[in-house]
């Protein structure tokens, strides 16, 4: 394990520990020994170590140690190593306006022109703060370990998330209906009004049909409030102000999960993200940038027109294909780094 070995020298043995001790979402690639994370750890390596030569590099590496700025930091060191590995030019935090930055610059360099593209990163969490919130509380309420080692099963819903003032008296309520169906060979009801109406059902007895028969919801449901494409617009729009007004800008956002759900309405997340920049034509495209399993993309889609954006599919990290929604800005006042864009991303 070369790569390993490198972050040990890299970030010392004390931070490996605390990475395990913290929950850092680096562990989880050197817990989960399947041949991809082998190559994603060997692919992380190298990026550090390109980026580290450059200006700026050992700050962005820094923030990869770091817990609670990983994610970002990660992305940018995908998008900065890739452009490295190509023979392309970058410079890290590159001046736009007078006191701002951007991530970075990316260029190409050629005896006739020099074509450059400034980018700023953005990684849009898959739930928001009110999201985890509601599914925390949830999960408290509705432990899902209990029911199963009492091999019962849920029907209904958690109709309203509780406030904080409001949770301690729900917990009293639903802890006691557990301690009720461990003592209990029935389906067992629970209903408190607004907030729960859930069934506890034994697995395979028959008053589960009977049940669903009645209009009782077959799966357990909680409410999670979520609006993906709010939160990647609004990511969208805190990054306009970083990126230069007489050159081109490009916004790579690693959106929500969520946002891609539902294939069939790219065409409206599209015109979403187009009527975000219509005021800032500095603003060249934002790239929506993710990545999925090799067996579920299609090799001859490699490029395509969804709903006026361009999408750009190629193998990446051993099993997986990274995927780059490309959405031009209308009113866009550069045109040059199109073909840039599309091979970077």
């Amino acid at each position: 394990m070369d790569a390993i070995a490198y972050f040990r020298v890299r970030f010392g043995e004390g931070w490996i520990r605390q990475a395990f001790d913290r929950h850092h979402p680096f562990v989880e690639l050197v817990w989960n020994r399947a041949p991809w994370t082998r190559v994603r750890l060997a692919d992380l390596a190298g990026a550090i170590k390109l980026l580290e030569a450059l200006a700026g590099g050992t700050r962005l590496v820094n923030r990869f140690a770091r817990a609670d700025q990983y994610s970002g930091a990660v992305f940018e060191l995908d998008i900065a190593a890739t452009a490295m590995r190509r023979n392309l030019s970058v410079l890290l935090e590159a001046p736009t306006q007078p006191g701002r930055n951007c991530d970075m610059a990316v260029s190409r360099i050629s005896r006739r022109n020099t074509t450059t593209l400034y980018i700023e990163a953005q990684v849009v969490q898959d739930y928001g703060m009110d999201s985890h919130r509601a599914m925390e509380i949830a999960e408290r309420l509705v432990p899902s370990t209990v029911w199963v080692t009492m091999h019962r099963e849920l029907l209904g819903h958690i109709v309203r998330i509780p406030s904080d003032r409001q949770l301690p008296r729900l917990l009293a309520l639903t802890n006691a209906f557990w301690r009720r169906c461990e003592l209990s060979a029935e389906s067992e009801h629970l209903v408190v009004d607004g907030f729960i109406d859930i069934w506890s059902v034994p697995i395979g007895h028959k008053a589960r049909a009977d049940l669903v028969a009645a209009g009782v919801p077959e799966n357990f449901t909680t409410p999670v409030p979520d609006d993906p494409l709010r939160r990647t617009i609004r990511g969208v729009r805190q990054k306009i102000g970083q990126l230069p007004l007489l050159a081109p800008g490009v916004i790579a956002v690693k959106p929500p999960r969520l946002l891609f759900l539902n294939p069939t309405l790219l065409p409206q997340v599209v015109e979403a993200i187009k009527r975000s920049i219509l005021d800032a034509p500095q603003i060249t495209a934002v790239a929506l940038v993710d990545w999925s399993l090799g067996a579920i993309a299609n090799p001859r889609e490699a490029r395509s027109m969804v709903g006026g954006a361009l999408i750009v599919r190629h193998p990446d990290r051993h099993i997986f294909v990274r995927e780059a929604v490309i959405v031009a800005n209308p009113v866009r006042a550069f045109h040059a780094g199109d073909d840039l864009l599309a091979e970077l991303l």
